[in-house]
């Protein structure tokens, strides 16, 4: 099957807006301006598909398809799965349904189609897309991990990823604006699974990950985990661990006063101080079930706090509640939340958001 032609129709592709193709034919005409306003929220570029079959190639390959299930349907209409299969066998399919689902979001496909259920707001279908046009690494090397530089110097950087069951953002941010800010470390292995350290604002050394990681090991008990964190990383930072198949999480949480949310619309409340339920129990490490539709916010303070003083409860409620409308909102749109409020008010910072599907 050839490429439709967009380009001659009008459609421009952008050098920095990733294309997105829309099935117009397949969305109720009600909900298009909505998947619109998300695309430009996405910061993607909307190319209505209306099902040609004549076509020809883009000059630069659309990663996501959005697409529509009407009430009553049960299976991908037949000319998305052939454009999916044949046309661009690399392509991401957002489902949009009608009916509601079991869970908010729900993946299939080892990652590659997304089914969202009702209510469907811009807000919502924007934060998915934004996690499909992330850097997407499906399959996995032996090890995959960022040291925490990442290109030129900038006050403040963001980096994301994506796997087949969860989405991880990192950002960093820094007073100096001659200086690059230094990200989180990632570590990413299909055996061990993720392991993300948030190092103290302003570390010149960096942090041995691969050590650090190996403290997570499901065969050490509560204690001995405890204890090689205390030794290893100390009150240098901070570490978050998702057990491989996304079933658990390992938090290592020895600063009090960094904010630390879960947040999940299956789970009662819906979101979850953490950082609090540390400091009531007296421990620096919890471990606790991962379900889907979670998002953990590890911060080492919040956005705002460069301004007033960041230790009082006034400051500290009003800088949480100011988060709140964006922890509903998924990973990617609490990172650009994040990014935006970084970027308008420098403030030295490390963070790193974690959502599983």
């Amino acid at each position: 099957m050839s490429h439709v032609d967009l380009v001659s129709a009008g459609i421009h592709e952008s050098r920095i807006e990733e294309p997105v193709l829309v099935a117009t034919h397949r969305i109720d005409p009600e909900l298009l301006p909505d998947v619109q306003d998300a695309c430009s929220k996405a910061h993607a570029r909307y190319v209505p598909w209306s099902g040609e079959t004549s076509m020809r190639e883009l000059r630069k390959t659309p990663a996501v398809l959005v697409t529509g299930l009407r009430i009553g349907e049960r299976r991908v209409p037949e000319d998305v799965l052939d454009l999916a299969t044949n046309s661009y066998p690399d392509l991401s399919l957002l489902v949009l349904c009608r009916e509601p689902l079991l869970r908010p979001t729900m993946s299939l496909n080892n990652g590659r189609v997304i089914l969202v259920s009702p209510p469907l707001t811009s807000q919502r279908v924007a934060s998915v897309l934004r996690s499909l046009l992330s850097d997407r690494q499906m399959g996995y090397a032996s090890t995959d991990t960022a040291t925490g530089h990442l290109g030129p110097k900038s006050p403040v950087n963001v980096r994301r990823y994506r796997r087949s069951d969860y989405w991880v953002g990192v950002l960093s941010s820094g007073r100096d604006e001659r200086a690059s800010a230094r990200l989180p470390l990632v570590r990413q292995t299909k055996t061990d699974g993720l392991t993300v350290i948030l190092p103290k604002p302003g570390m010149s050394t960096l942090l041995e990950v691969n050590a650090v990681a190996a403290c997570f090991k499901r065969d050490r008990d509560g204690a001995d985990r405890s204890a090689s964190l205390e030794q290893g990383l100390g009150e240098r930072g901070a570490a978050l661990h998702l057990a491989p198949g996304a079933d658990e999480w390992t938090v290592y949480w020895p600063h009090k006063h960094w904010p630390l949310f879960l947040s999940s619309p299956l789970r009662l409340p819906n979101v979850w101080n953490l950082c609090r339920s540390m400091e009531r129990i007296g421990k620096n490490l919890i471990r606790f079930h991962a379900a889907h539709c979670d998002m953990i916010a590890a911060l080492t303070c919040f956005p705002s706090a460069s301004s007033g003083n960041p230790d009082s409860n006034t400051s500290l409620v009003a800088s949480a509640t100011a988060l709140m409308p964006s922890l509903g909102e998924g990973g990617a749109a609490l990172l650009d939340f994040l990014e935006q409020e970084t970027r308008g008010q420098p403030v030295d910072l490390v963070g790193a958001v974690i959502e599983v599907f």
